[in-house]
């Protein structure tokens, strides 16, 4: 992993990022002190059990949390997003990022139909009234539906992954550097998850666009990904290529989520984390996995660790075997 890149290579940079919700009891921590890049071209995979935080990390890049929660820097293609105003936000999400949900049938109006909606879209980025229709049967085209009855079709008339194409054709229509893409698995079967994935692959490569993919799904992440990161109770623990978080994980609750995850073809049981998730209300300091974690040693206790880098940025006081922490500040 190179975490010196220079940046104009660079779409997206988070840092020390927190988002803190106050509540009747007590404070909410979302998120905390997180910094990522995320570099041209690539797709970054953030990972994590419901609640780790990763969804309101795409969120704030977003720019759809409010200010008087969010603390930190996100630079979105030169962009402050917290500090800029309602309508540079807007523009930015209207012609430079785009966002795919979970949930297709969800995020489609379902009384108009399709062809509707994609020329409402095709509106909304500045196309021309007289080349929006060819807009669409371009995008259309990228996704895979050139059946002329998708177009008139109202999204229930639609199976999952069909929705999901269409999801994303809406988003293409933007032409967007960078895409947010929100467990847009997770409602799909098994095979339309692979062909979803093939698509986001094929896009990348035709458009360069870079990618972020929140999912709780590891397995999935680390066959398509170019990095992920690793997410536990509001912070980033560990950060790195595939095969090195595959084959050398620094953080220990990486490694208990490698032995969680059932692989295909995997002939051993899988090894469930003892304990349970740790809440993020009035977190006290140290490393939240602690609890659930043998290698916990004081230190865990008293301060969340700095960043460690070799091939891997990792924060971890006392990594799983195979690596030494040499306790260097890095921004993955």
């Amino acid at each position: 992993m190179n975490a010196q890149k220079v940046d104009i290579d660079t779409a997206v940079t988070v840092r020390d990022l927190s988002v803190n919700y106050p509540t009747d009891k007590g404070i909410l921590n979302a998120v905390s002190l997180v910094s990522l890049n995320i570099y041209s071209g690539e797709i970054l995979g953030i990972v994590g059990e419901s609640g780790s935080g990763k969804t309101t990390v795409a969120q704030g890049i977003l720019g759809l949390l409010e200010n008087d929660v969010i603390s930190g820097e996100i630079d979105v293609i030169g962009t402050n997003v917290l500090k800029a105003k309602g309508s540079v936000m807007r523009k930015l999400r209207r012609n430079y990022v785009a966002t795919i949900l979970q949930d297709p049938l969800g995020s489609l109006n379902p009384v108009r139909t399709i062809r509707s909606q994609l020329r409402e879209s095709a509106a909304a980025t500045g196309t021309p009234r007289g080349k929006r229709d060819e807009a669409i049967g371009e995008v259309l085209l990228d996704v895979g539906l050139t059946d002329s009855r998708v177009l008139r079709s109202y999204p229930h008339q639609l199976s999952g992954g069909m929705n999901q194409r269409v999801s994303i054709a809406m988003a293409l229509l933007k032409n967007p550097k960078i895409l947010i893409a929100d467990e847009p698995t997770s409602a799909l079967d098994v095979r339309t998850q692979a062909a979803i994935m093939k698509l986001l692959l094929d896009i990348r490569a035709r458009r360069g666009t870079s990618i972020m993919m929140v999912t709780h799904d590891l397995e999935l992440a680390l066959g398509s990904c170019d990095r992920v990161g690793v997410m536990y109770a509001g912070r980033l623990v560990e950060i790195g290529a595939p095969e090195h978080l595959r084959n050398n994980a620094k953080h220990p609750y990486t490694k208990a989520l490698l032995g969680a995850s059932p692989r295909f073809g995997q002939s051993e049981r899988v090894t469930p984390i003892p304990g349970r998730f740790t809440s993020v209300l009035n977190h006290p300091p140290g490393c939240p996995f602690r609890s659930r974690c043998a290698n916990a040693i004081e230190s865990c206790a008293e301060e969340f660790p700095p960043a460690s880098e070799d091939l891997t940025a990792y924060w971890c006081w006392k990594p799983v075997p195979g690596g030494e922490n040499s306790q260097q500040g890095a921004t993955a």
